[in-house]
């Protein structure tokens, strides 16, 4: 059965971890933040990989924030998210 979740529905789940002053963090009010671009991952086994995939390509590119735009997936999950600084 393929799933396919918005972030609404997803962040509150990604939500766990706590980040260090240089890392990307997830982020809900994007007000004020200077947008970089969209970024997304692929295979991740849990909603948690997910995030951590997401987290890792948003720190390569500088970013500061990230927000989960859509996650979806059989038994790979794939997702996107927008960064920003």
């Amino acid at each position: 059965m393929k799933v396919i979740l918005n972030a609404v529905f997803i962040f509150p789940l990604l939500l766990g971890g706590v980040a260090s002053a240089s890392a990307a963090e997830p982020v809900r009010d994007v007000t004020g933040l200077e947008r970089l671009g969209m970024i997304s991952v692929a295979n991740a086994s849990t909603l948690s990989d997910l995030e951590s995939l997401l987290k890792a390509k948003a720190e390569q590119r500088n970013a500061r924030y990230f927000k989960i735009v859509s996650a979806s997936g059989d038994n790979r999950l794939y997702g996107t998210a927008v960064i920003y600084r």
